[in-house]
């Protein structure tokens, strides 16, 4: 099966902001963490936590 022939669905939890919520929703399939994990506890181009 190619990647394109799959789907991705992510879920946003219905407590984030809106704003938030729709900045999560534009983030391009191929920088999202992998499905299978593991995911690590901040990537490095997050920046640093505020």
């Amino acid at each position: 099966m190619s990647p394109t022939d799959r789907s991705l669905h992510v879920l946003i939890d219905p407590l984030v902001p809106a704003e938030d919520a729709e900045l999560i929703a534009s983030v391009p399939p191929e920088l999202l963490p992998p499905p299978e994990g593991p995911v690590a506890d901040r990537p490095a181009w997050a920046g640093r936590p505020t």
